[in-house]
């Protein structure tokens, strides 16, 4: 009689139990390939489907975007014989997803949007910086960053025009930078983002003189450099006179490896800085002129001098000076003033073979001008 029981709620039991797992009830996950996405860019959707028929069951996939009052059909696909799907989804904001499968929900994902964001360096050394989403950040600040030991700090601030674009005019060293904005400045919907880090190459015009001084009349050669090199980039050479107006020289072109140079006569003392782009300046370079003094021995005995500067220097003071015994030293034995032809002749007292010269201080020589002296000359005494 005990056995007999025990076989009857034996048979009650298992029943039971096969009747527990058919009705057990049907589920559907949720799940994705990242928690954010840059604008324009895709991520995966992924799930499982669980239930009594798993394989080729409809999952419909909803939408709600940031800011929308309800959700909206994205699109559906099919479940594998494994009951698992996946769809590709690309949201513009902020984004919560949910599956169905017939009256069967999952839980909902959300997805955060960050705005993509674009550096580049430009031919004339600005840095522009793009930024795109599924609004316009008109009037929204971005920041120019640089490396800074394990961190990134903010050199400059710009407003975004209509088109999100910012333009800054960089004076920074060579360094790795990026642009960033802040969750803040990206707003409602929106997650902060930065760019791709990028080496920038400071913008460098350098210029030198071949000289710092020159006898009027004469030449120098002014060379120059544009860092990073490029070839055919017009350099504007401006030249500042003592006393006048800046003016442009040349415009020059640089070759291969970014180089230039020009020649040029300063008349007096002249400042020259090479300018590039409208953004880019060399250090100034003055170069100073010295007047041109020419002296000969004549056949009266008398020594002659000439005062060549491109400006009248009547009654201005020079000396005829005498090389010391010494070998070194210069003495002043006689001073004249010039006349209206810059000009002015000295009656010597001095022995045969003696070395003279003719100076002329920077006081004398004037303002714009430095002090000069000519060449030595062997005093016969004829």
């Amino acid at each position: 009689m005990r056995a007999f029981l025990v076989l009857l709620v034996g048979l009650v039991v298992i029943p039971a139990s096969i009747a527990a797992r058919a009705v057990a009830p049907a589920t559907l996950s949720l799940g994705s390939s990242s928690a954010k996405a840059l604008y324009g860019h895709r991520v995966t959707l992924t799930g499982t489907f669980t239930g009594a028929r798993i394989g080729d069951r409809r999952v419909t996939i909803d939408a709600r975007p940031y800011g929308t009052s309800a959700p909206h059909l994205l699109g559906a696909v099919r479940t594998d014989a494994r009951g698992t799907w996946s769809i590709r989804v690309k949201p513009a904001v902020q984004t919560t997803y949910t599956a169905h499968v017939g009256k069967v929900m999952s839980t909902a994902v959300t997805i955060g949007v960050a705005p993509e964001m674009s550096v580049k360096v430009l031919a004339n050394g600005r840095i522009r910086a793009t930024v795109h989403g599924g609004l316009r950040f008109v009037g929204r600040f971005v920041e120019l960053q640089t490396s800074h030991g394990k961190g990134w700090q903010t050199v400059a601030r710009r407003r975004l025009s209509t088109a999100s674009i910012a333009v800054f005019s960089a004076t920074i060293p060579t360094s790795t930078i990026r642009v960033a904005m802040s969750i803040n400045q990206a707003g409602a919907g929106y997650l902060g983002a930065s760019s791709h880090p990028i080496a920038y190459h400071a913008e460098t015009l350098t210029m030198v003189a071949s000289s710092s001084r020159v006898l009027f009349g004469r030449k120098i050669t002014l060379t120059g450099h544009v860092m990073p090199a490029r070839s055919g980039e017009h350099v504007s050479i401006v030249a500042r006179p003592f006393g006048h107006r800046s003016f442009v020289l040349a415009i020059v072109t640089t070759d291969r490896k970014g180089t230039f140079s020009v020649n040029a006569s300063p008349t007096i003392l002249t400042t020259y800085q090479a300018n590039f782009g409208g953004t880019r300046e060399s250090q100034a370079r003055p170069v100073g002129v010295q007047p041109r003094i020419t002296v000969q021995e004549l056949s009266n005995g008398r020594v002659m001098t000439h005062v060549d500067a491109g400006a009248v220097l009547r009654g201005h003071l020079v000396q005829l000076q005498r090389l010391m015994p010494d070998g070194s030293t210069w003495q002043t034995i006689a001073k004249r003033g010039l006349s209206t032809r810059s000009s002015t002749t000295f009656a010597l007292h001095v022995a045969a073979n003696s070395m003279v010269r003719v100076a002329m201080s920077v006081n004398q020589a004037g303002a714009g001008y430095l002090g000069s002296t000519s060449h030595s000359l062997l005093y016969r005494a004829v």
